[in-house]
């Protein structure tokens, strides 16, 4: 595990406060909010073009506005999305269908983040 995840790990693991342990989530969180706000649209499509190689800006435009219906900055856990999974899962694991997905789910952990400074933040900014 790389050192400087380990705290994290420590702490969630700990069952501390999540909120207070977001370094790899901010980061998501941020390139999300930087994608989302549309005063960002044109760093975004020059780090598109530059960093994926592609030759014309049209396909940078098209990707941007996949990762803009891709990407949200709502992150609490679906259970539409989680029985998706169960479902794919259990092609090759039988088990994982015996499994409801309702108790799989658990708000909690994305509650926290929602009630942090940072993330309105993000979401005020993000609104832009």
């Amino acid at each position: 595990m790389p050192e400087n995840l380990k705290p994290c790990v420590d702490e969630l693991q700990s069952k501390a406060s999540a909120s207070q342990c977001l370094t790899c989530e901010t980061c998501v969180l941020e390139s999300v909010a930087f994608i989302q706000n549309p005063a960002n649209r044109d760093v975004a499509l020059k780090s598109l073009v530059k960093n994926l190689r592609l030759s014309n800006t049209k396909e940078a435009e098209n990707g941007y506005e996949v990762l803009q219906w891709l990407y949200s900055l709502d992150i609490k856990p679906q259970l539409k999305g989680i029985q998706n999974m169960q479902r794919l899962l259990a092609v090759t694991s039988p088990k994982v269908a015996t499994v409801k997905a309702e108790d799989v789910v658990d708000e909690n952990p994305a509650q926290r983040v929602e009630k942090t400074s940072f993330y309105q933040d993000l979401l005020a900014h993000g609104k832009r």
